[in-house]
């Protein structure tokens, strides 16, 4: 596989990780093709020693520094040449899975689906976040199913390639897959729910957070908090630096009032820049907080809440682990037409708190309040199921 963001991995990893706890013969390569990717997920400790244990973890280049798009061109169709060493042998094991994402389109996938082929190996497609799509759907359609304005203005989509099946995690899924053309659903379960995986995280949470406090020349604390900064810009979310600024600082003074001696932890978007949330940090002067890029399931089990600015799906990580999350800010007013509830999650059970005041009274009240973990393992009703990989493991060589 070739995961073209980090957050495919939270499909992958765990999914590979059970297989491999039934099974010790199996193996995963990844074999990027990113040079940003392969740092992030380098930077991302568990993440890239859990990749390790279950296989190799690789890094093909192409040289770069080439103006002209001709020859660029001409480079990426001839890419295969480096990256030969590592597919030839999907052409002589019939027990080889492909595993792609999204979509076999595109020369590349198309060439690495063909070739995994020949000696009858599978090829599975997959959604690269983790998500119940319920959300999803309410965004473009009507409870009585027509659609809305925002999708009638979306590109028409063509029957999308699945290969031998898409990997979805929950019958929720196919209602709005459907509508944008994906078929052949292979319902697996959520993959960060997995027994295996869950157990790693419990039992090696705190050999990775006591590593990342003390590069940070901090001293271990009773109680952690975590924020996450999501994707706060864009088409829903439309906000900017100033309104993260105000959000940010607002919750950093809920959370010292509450718990003043607690370290804070803060998890930004990738594509955030760490400087301008120094210049935020040095402004109010707060020494305890650090910016990590832990993976969240991690940083849930550490916390005693989450606190999460802007929305995300990454809710299912903190919730899973058992930790109460609270969703922070305003959203769009055409977001609350859809979402009166004030989140695209809190039928989950998520906690919603849009000022200062709503935050200061969940925060108070989370001792004495359910904080929803009931309510969001009954709507998400995993239930692992990998017997599409039991029967076809069974094959000859």
């Amino acid at each position: 596989m070739d995961p073209n963001r980090l957050g495919h991995l939270d499909v992958i990893l765990p999914l590979v990780y059970e297989l491999k706890s039934r099974n010790a013969k199996i193996s995963l390569h990844i074999v990027y093709t990113c040079r940003d990717q392969y740092d992030l997920l380098k930077k991302n400790e568990i993440l890239f020693d859990i990749a390790q244990s279950l296989g190799k973890v690789s890094f093909v280049s192409l040289p770069n520094k080439i103006n002209s798009k001709f020859i660029k061109a001409i480079l990426s169709k001839i890419f295969f040449i480096f990256l030969l060493p590592s597919l030839l042998p999907l052409a002589f094991n019939r027990r080889s899975i492909y595993l792609c994402s999204n979509s076999v389109e595109g020369f590349r996938c198309k060439f690495i689906h063909y070739l995994n082929k020949i000696n009858g190996g599978k090829t599975y497609t997959y959604m690269a976040t983790i998500s119940s799509h319920r959300e999803c759907y309410r965004r473009y359609f009507y409870d009585d199913g027509s659609p809305r304005q925002e999708f009638l203005e979306r590109k028409k989509r063509h029957e999308i390639n699945a290969a031998d099946g898409l990997l979805i995690y929950n019958k929720d899924n196919i209602q709005y897959l459907k509508t944008i053309g994906y078929y052949n659903f292979k319902i697996i379960g959520y993959p960060l729910l997995y027994d295996n995986f869950r157990q790693f995280l419990r039992e090696n949470y705190s050999k990775y957070l006591k590593n990342e406090i003390h590069k940070y020349g901090k001293q271990d604390k009773n109680i952690y908090i975590s924020i996450f900064i999501n994707k706060f810009w864009g088409r829903w979310a439309g906000r900017d630096m100033d309104w993260l600024r105000e959000t940010l600082t607002s919750a950093i003074k809920c959370i010292k009032i509450q718990n003043p001696s607690a370290l804070i932890l803060v998890r930004p978007h990738p594509t955030l820049s760490e400087e301008k949330l120094n210049e935020i940090f040095a402004k109010y002067n707060e020494k305890d907080i650090i910016i990590t890029y832990l993976h969240p399931s991690i940083m849930a089990l550490a916390s005693k809440y989450v606190i999460s600015i802007a929305q995300s799906t990454t809710f299912m990580h903190v919730m899973s682990m058992g930790t109460p999350y609270i969703e922070y800010g305003l959203m769009q007013q055409r977001t609350y037409e859809i979402f009166p509830e004030g989140s695209l999650f809190a039928e989950f059970g998520t906690i919603v708190a849009k000022n200062e005041e709503e935050l200061t009274l969940a925060l108070q009240g989370l001792i004495h309040r359910e904080p929803g973990i009931n309510q969001f393992n009954k709507l998400l009703n995993h239930q692992t199921d990998l017997s599409l990989f039991e029967s076809y493991r069974s094959l000859p060589n």
